[in-house]
């Protein structure tokens, strides 16, 4: 799991240190200390409902409806005005789709998105599209910044025309505040054993705790469905 998340973060020059570990899935919050300590982290965040977020994610999560088109021609090639007159019959089936599951207009964003690449080479790189974009100047842009260096006089080919239409879901999320912590102690405990040594560790349930509370570990957190444990020199709020 710690190689993983190095992938994702090392990989691409981003310190695992300098951020909060997230905290999902059912046994994500058993490993949660142990991954965090692997990578040098210091806060973990674990939401009241991390076991079963993917789905509560989906509850809050934009709809969104895809349509594209193969082009394979050169840019310079190719007139603005076609591909506006494309990227507008393209749009049409996902906006009257998300209408149908009933989106308004208002909340409906439609994304228009040119892949471009240099001929020659596989790999495109996606351009946000107006009437007003200067593709190729954008692509060279971009290219620089994924790349470090551009193809001087090569032409540049247009791969594919995108849309994303997004129905932007407007159920607010429930606000959170930080309490002020008080520590707890709890009359129950179980055996455990960490790095190899068996002790006490606190038990609680989940509905016994409060907005405020704050264990120190070891302890063991049974919830609805997961269990949170915290290791030894580890604190939980």
């Amino acid at each position: 799991m710690a190689r993983a998340i190095r992938n994702v973060s090392v990989a691409k020059g981003a310190d695992p240190a300098e951020h909060v570990l997230v905290c999902f899935g059912g046994a994500g919050s058993q490993h949660a200390c142990a991954v965090a300590r692997e990578l040098g982290m210091t806060q973990i965040l674990i939401h009241s409902q991390a076991a079963i977020l993917s789905a509560f994610g989906i509850g809050y999560a934009d709809a969104a409806r895809h349509n594209a088109a193969g082009i394979a021609r050169c840019l310079a090639d190719l007139g603005r005005e076609e591909l506006t007159t494309l990227f507008s019959t393209l749009s049409k089936d996902p906006v009257e789709k998300l209408a149908q599951e009933g989106f308004t207009d208002e909340q409906i964003e439609v994304r228009q998105i040119v892949d471009l690449r240099y001929q020659g080479t596989d790999q495109p790189i996606s351009v946000p599209f107006s009437p007003q974009t200067n593709l190729a100047g954008s692509f060279e842009a971009e290219h620089r910044r994924q790349f470090g260096y551009l193809h001087q006089g090569r032409e540049i080919e247009v791969v594919a025309a995108r849309v994303e239409a997004v129905g932007k879901n407007q159920t607010p999320l429930p606000e959170t505040r930080r309490c002020t912590l008080h520590y707890r102690e709890s009359q129950n405990s179980t055996a455990a054993v960490f790095a190899g040594k068996q002790m006490n560790a606190s038990s609680w349930e989940r509905d016994e705790l409060s907005p405020g509370d704050a264990l120190r570990g070891p302890a063991i957190v049974a919830e609805a469905h997961s269990t949170i444990v915290v290791e030894p020199g580890w604190q939980a709020e």
